[in-house]
């Protein structure tokens, strides 16, 4: 399953998580409307659970500055794979709203 567009209320937390695999192991990356989100932001926590090759960011407190074309990117040495959706914030609400991403394989001889 990808990365897919929907809508939140203003003020929820949204997770996107995704799970991949590679050989090498991939680095991983997100953007926000095609900048990289660092890692130094408060809004955004980046989890990996490398028992389960699942990626994950958390966007806390969503509000409109955050609304936009979200993508993970995963690279290495075989090339790189990568998977987005559109989140839309609406409204104002407490609610916790999860994604679940696509399985990226990727490998390296």
């Amino acid at each position: 399953m990808r990365l897919t567009s929907f809508e939140v209320d203003k003020g929820c937390t949204v997770t996107l998580s995704v799970i991949i695999a590679g050989f090498p192991a991939p680095d991983i990356r997100w953007t926000l409307d095609d900048e990289e989100l660092l890692r130094c932001n408060d809004r955004f926590i980046f989890e990996e659970d490398d028992t389960q090759n699942k990626y994950s960011l958390i966007i806390t407190h969503i509000t409109r500055a955050q609304e936009g074309v979200y993508r993970c990117i995963a690279s290495n040495c075989e090339g790189s794979c990568s998977t987005m959706g559109f989140i839309t914030v609406r409204g104002k609400g407490a609610s916790t709203d999860a994604v679940t991403g696509n399985c990226l394989f990727l490998a390296c001889s």
